[in-house]
Order: structure tokens, then sequence, then C-alpha cells
């Protein structure tokens, strides 16, 4: 009977912790990812190596999709590295292998892709003016979001919501 309860309490505990990441497609969405990354054979040594990187940079993705943590115009890598308990050199690393940018950019494209997000999805937003909408992803001013656009896209803010924000 105990075996019973203990089976039962553990599917309950997989189920309230990995039902909303189904829901959402994270677990679907990482998983469709690891196929496509997946090496030969031939290229196991690679596949070794490539493992915890590849689980640090999922657990990186985890946190900022749930604990959103970039609209805080405060983040920081020491942020992210203090709340994943990993080194700062550790969360730049693995950021700059993975998508071959900085931190900043990296947070920046975060930030963009949140505005575009709650931009579609929340009719509140639609509404925003852009130094709204800077404030709230995280940017803390026009002129923080306007340089990043610039840099990134070089367009200016209102071409770029023009373009993405249809």
């Amino acid at each position: 009977m105990d075996a019973f309860v203990f089976s039962d309490a553990l599917y309950n505990f997989i189920f309230i912790v990995f039902a909303p990441k189904i829901q959402s497609g994270l677990l679907f969405k990482n998983f469709q990812d690891d196929l496509l990354n997946q090496t030969s054979n031939k290229d196991e040594s690679i596949n070794v190596k490539q493992k915890p990187r590849d689980a640090l940079m999922e657990k990186i993705n985890i946190y900022m999709e749930t604990e959103v943590p970039f609209i805080e115009d405060s983040f920081s890598i020491k942020t992210m590295s203090q709340s994943l308990n990993v080194t700062e050199r550790q969360v730049s690393t693995i950021i700059k292998k993975t998508y071959d940018s900085n931190f900043a950019n990296f947070v920046a494209k975060w930030r963009l892709n949140y505005i575009k997000n709650m931009h579609s999805s929340s009719p509140e937003w639609a509404n925003f003016t852009i130094e709204q909408m800077a404030e709230r992803a995280g940017f803390g001013s026009r002129q923080t979001l306007h340089k990043v656009i610039n840099r990134m896209y070089n367009q200016t803010p209102s071409d770029f919501f023009k373009e993405y924000l249809k």
C-alpha cells in the first residue's frame, strides 16, 4: 500500500512540475532543438563536451522564460549567475559560444522579443508609447532602446516597431 501512495505522489509531483512546461511548448521546443543539434556518431567526443553546455543553456533559457528577470533595468550577469548558482564567467562563455553574442546583446534580444510578444498578446500594450514599452521591458528609457535598436538593426525605434509590431 505504501508503494502505491509513494508512486501516486511521485506521479503528481512530476505532473505539477512538467505540465505547465508541456502546455507552453517549452519541453517540446527543447526536445526539437536537441534533435536538430544532435551530432553523428563520429562526433561523439564533441557531443560529450556539448552536454554540460547544452544543460546550462537550457537552464538559462528556462530562467529567462519563467522568471522574466530582464524586465528589471538593474538585471545583470551577476544577478543571473547568482540565481543559477554558476559563475559569471560560465554565463558569459555559454552565451558567447551558443549565440555568438555578449551578455548585453543577449538580454537586449530577450527584451525586444518581450516587447513583440506583449504587444501582440496584450491589448493594453498595443496602446503603449515607445517610452512605456521601453521602461516595461527593462530598457529603462527610450534612449537606451533607441541605442540598442540602432546598434542591432540599424533602425530607429519607430521604423523597427512599424516593421516588427504589425
